[in-house]
């Protein structure tokens, strides 16, 4: 069973959300209005996953988010918002989300999210694939070594990926990359490709080495910047 932790400063929003979560079996292990007692939250209980909006008070869900992700690695953050602005949803990313979805979405949707994220998955509302995108494409007009601070995830020591990295990346990883860059799951890939789901998690676990990528965002910002990859 997935355990989490909700923090949203709305009550009822916060009510219904745990509710709807419960009655699906999902082990809801608190519930907080503010940034700060999420934080404290993580802590104690130690759940899978954070729930959290990006507009929090006392602390903000991104200010929650980086000091979850950097204190307790074991714990996912998806952020669950009406907010659309390119500069939450990267931040977001930024302070070490996996996940970032809006309230419009449906709850089998979340659940769905919920599931990808516990395996470390990337997920993004389709909505927004497009400003991720753009970031995508910033990347590629950007001077210099390619480090943590160019990429959307954040964690780790920052280091430089070379030609000679490029030019390890398989054809098959390539492959593999410009399928999730096009949006496609594991399932998808593994179908299109005809192989299997976990040789597409042992591709990615070799691209994510190889580009010092911690998610298969961070991978594809970073094949984009070193032109591995096309945005379509």
């Amino acid at each position: 069973m997935t355990r989490v932790v909700l923090a949203d400063d709305q009550t009822m929003v916060r009510q219904a959300l745990a509710h709807a979560l419960a009655e699906r079996s999902i082990d809801v292990a608190a519930q907080l209005a503010d940034g700060e007692a999420c934080v404290r939250a993580v802590a104690d209980l130690q759940p899978e996953i954070a729930i959290i909006e990006a507009r929090l008070p006392i602390l903000s869900g991104i200010d929650t988010c980086r000091r979850i992700t950097h204190n307790q690695s074991s714990t996912r953050v998806l952020i669950l918002t009406n907010e659309r602005e390119t500069s939450v949803l990267t931040g977001a990313f930024r302070a070490g989300a996996t996940g970032y979805l809006l309230k419009s979405a449906s709850v089998d949707d979340l659940l769905a999210s919920l599931q990808r994220v516990r395996r470390g998955e990337t997920v993004v509302s389709k909505e927004l694939k497009p400003a991720l995108l753009a970031e995508a494409r910033g990347l590629m007009h950007t001077n210099g070594s390619l480090t943590d601070d160019h990429g959307i995830g954040h964690g780790g020591t920052s280091s430089v990926v070379t030609a000679t990295t490029t030019r390890s990346i398989s054809k098959r990883e390539t492959e593999v990359l410009q399928l999730i860059a096009d949006g496609c799951s594991t399932p998808e890939v593994a179908e299109q490709l005809f192989i299997s789901q976990k040789t597409v998690k042992n591709h990615l676990a070799s691209i994510y080495s190889k580009l010092d990528a911690r998610d298969r965002t961070q991978a594809v910002l970073k094949a984009v910047r070193l032109g591995l990859i096309d945005l379509r």
